[in-house]
């Protein structure tokens, strides 16, 4: 399962989409920086994240949302280069991914456990396993022949000459040297910690797997050998989709195992140099503690969620009080102040009416509001009814006092 989830389908999903969506959408403005920043920062982070981990399907995981990162970017480029790059790339990751978690799983089941530390030795007790799973980390770390270096050279030629993007392009090629020099890293860490070591400690001792249990893994591994070598038949199927993007800046490049002395092999090589450095310190320092950790949003995230959940609750426990009354009073108030307040805002300016239109308003308006007043402190029903009235009775006479039949407002419409 996971190698089909990680490897195959189901989290490339997204880069497919931008694949589908770079030939439309290169040219415009803000795609190419987007892409290539969280791209380039998923890569780099994700592979400095798998150095820190000690579970042995961890650094893999971790590798895979690196290399999505790194297909994010060099298939939202565009162009012919960068898509045959990131056709190379995709193809590749499918098979050495697939046959690692094949690996790392195979491992738990012959060993019990999947903890590195607890690991040690088994390429002496499994030689057909790592053997197997040696080939694929070699062509996930992006060593000739296998099909991990073409990939790995197409996009560096993609992003050292192959984009639009003018004084960007050599930042970004650095920022992808970092990346591949952290794949290295966390590859060599994987083959190391599931295979490497001294005869040591196991919660179980290993068993030799049977053939078939270990023929998938070979198979895929050899896929990437056998990728590599045939360059030209890998060629063709990646041209079918390259095919459709604009040639780019340095024009049509050719996958090839050997291209001659050029600044690409440069940073290849370069890239291969300081990922086993990394890998050497990271042994010396020996706790995968010791490797420092990088801020993420994963804290954020959780306090956020946190907080709406204390929200959430403050917010239903002064609105849920189990009260009929308060119910209705709050959909009543809803169904009138919302309509109201919009009648409000829209209705049409009264211009300025007269306060009164005869002297005798004032004194009757005293009359009408003591009355009002009364009618609310009167204790006897009788009373009310005649205060009532008389509120009534000093309403009509305002209404007679010498006031004419119709007001005209500017907007002609105030009525009396």
């Amino acid at each position: 399962m996971s190698a089909y989830l990680h490897a195959a389908a189901m989290v490339k999903a997204g880069v497919y989409l931008v694949a589908r969506l770079a030939p439309a959408l290169a040219e415009v403005g803000p795609w190419r920086p987007m892409v290539l920043g969280v791209g380039l920062a998923t890569m780099v982070l994700a592979a400095w994240r798998a150095l820190r981990v000690t579970d042995l399907k961890l650094p893999l995981a971790y590798g895979t949302v690196s290399e999505l990162g790194l297909l994010t970017a060099v298939l939202g480029i565009g162009t012919r280069t960068a898509a045959l790059a990131g056709a190379v790339m995709l193809l590749a990751h499918a098979a050495f991914k697939a046959a690692l978690f094949l690996s790392a799983g195979i491992v738990e089941h012959q060993t019990g456990t999947r903890d590195i530390q607890r690991l040690s030795g088994l390429g002496r007790r499994l030689p057909v396993l790592f053997g197997a799973a040696a080939l694929a980390t070699a062509s996930m770390a992006g060593l000739p022949p296998l099909l991990g270096y073409l990939g790995k050279e197409a996009v560096l030629e993609a992003f050292l000459h192959g984009t639009v993007l003018g004084d960007v392009n050599h930042p970004a090629a650095a920022v992808l040297v970092l990346g591949f020099a952290l794949t290295v890293a966390y590859a060599a860490r994987f083959l190391h910690g599931a295979f490497g070591g001294p005869p040591g400690r196991v919660a179980d001792p290993p068993r030799r797997p049977e053939p078939g249990f270990v023929a998938p893994v070979a198979v895929l591994a050899g896929a990437g050998l056998v990728l590599g070598v045939g360059y030209a038949g890998t060629a063709a199927v990646a041209n079918a989709y390259a095919e459709r993007c604009p040639a780019g800046p340095s024009g049509p490049y050719a996958l090839s195992l050997w291209h001659g002395f050029t600044p690409v092999l440069g940073l290849s090589a370069l890239s291969l140099l300081l990922g086993g450095l990394c890998h050497a310190i990271r042994r010396r320092i020996g706790t995968a503690a010791a490797v420092p950790r990088l801020p993420d949003v994963q804290g954020g995230y959780d306090r956020a969620v946190a907080g709406l959940d204390r929200l959430a609750v403050a917010v239903t426990r002064r609105t849920q009080v189990g009260s009929l009354p308060v119910y209705l009073t709050v959909v009543l108030a809803t169904v009138v102040l919302v309509p109201g307040a919009a009648l409000a805002v829209a209705a049409p300016s009264l211009g300025s009416p007269p306060l009164w239109w005869s002297p005798a308003e004032p004194l009757l308006a005293v009359a009408v509001v003591t009355a009002a007043g009364a009618v609310v402190v009167a204790r006897h029903r009788l009373t009310g009814m005649l205060l009532a009235g008389a509120v009534g009775y000093g309403v009509r006479a305002c209404s007679s006092c010498g006031a004419p039949r119709i007001w005209r407002s500017p907007s002609s419409w105030w009525r009396r």
